[in-house]
């Protein structure tokens, strides 16, 4: 059990509302105050949202590609959420549900939108299209999530999810272990936990590359973690990618150390990053 205190819109008075989409009724609101408890199980066998998740592939300004599961403008996730924009051929102030877009693009101050009937759109403005829009979030089943701002961003293009990961995928986590090569080339090898925090495979590593785009990546997807001599470290995933990450704590030289409970050992080594 973690005990935590409400510094975002997750938790507290500060979250916008709280909505139960009740399977063959209606979606029930609920504000912070109205909460006792929060429990979580796995949908009933049939059950089906409302409305589907946005799911699709972003591309940033270096051709970097994400797929995941989509928060467009921070804000809108699903499906019969609404894109907003002016027509810039008409003059005409649109309202498109995203179930009917195939692709955006940014273009110049605004942005194209291709729908799947084929009709492309040339849009302006509205936060949804243009440099007001406050990013693209992915989350990404195999890192944690990438956060995209609009200046780095070129395409998302949408598609069918490849696989559902459902509620029972999640084991549950385990305590972090690996190796750990000082600068002396001292291996030690035993539990850890990073940055004197981070101690479970469900946790977080933060970083931001040089070009701005914001790293959430959990720790069970990680391979590797290699300092970098000058700032930064050098992040490698089970997977194959690499990403040079700086600009937080658990990646540079503000990091409070590496703490090391050694394999068949009886007292704890500390290494710094």
């Amino acid at each position: 059990m973690v005990e935590m205190e409400g510094a975002s819109t997750d938790l507290g008075r500060r979250i916008r509302e709280l909505v139960v989409d009740v399977p063959g009724e209606r979606e029930v609101d609920l504000e912070w105050e109205d909460l006792d408890r929060v429990v979580f199980s796995a949908a009933p066998s049939g059950a089906r949202a409302s409305s589907g998740r946005l799911y699709g592939t972003v591309e940033d300004s270096e051709g970097r590609l994400f797929t995941g599961y989509v928060s467009y403008d921070l804000d809108e996730i699903l499906e019969a959420d609404v894109l907003d924009g002016r027509d810039t051929e008409t003059g005409d102030d649109l309202d498109i549900r995203f179930s009917e877009i195939t692709s955006i693009a940014r273009l110049g101050r605004g942005a194209q939108v291709v729908l799947v009937d084929g009709t492309v759109l040339d849009l302006r403005g509205s936060n949804d299209v243009d440099r007001r829009n406050r990013g693209i979030q992915i989350s990404d089943p195999n890192l944690g999530m990438v956060e995209v701002e609009w200046r780095d961003f070129e395409i998302l293009s949408f598609h069918e999810a490849e696989g559902v990961v459902g509620y029972d995928a999640f084991d549950g986590g385990h305590v972090l272990r690996g190796t750990v090569v000082t600068e002396s080339g001292e291996q030690i090898e035993g539990e850890i936990r990073w940055d004197a925090d981070e101690a479970a495979s469900w946790e977080f590593l933060n970083g931001r590359n040089e070009d701005g785009v914001v790293f959430t990546i959990e720790f069970g997807f990680l391979s590797r973690i290699e300092r970098r001599e000058a700032w930064g470290s050098l992040v490698t995933l089970l997977d194959g990618r690499s990403f040079e990450l700086e600009d937080s704590n658990d990646v540079d030289w503000d990091n409070k150390g590496i703490l090391i409970a050694p394999t068949g050992g009886t007292g704890s080594r500390v290494a710094g990053l």
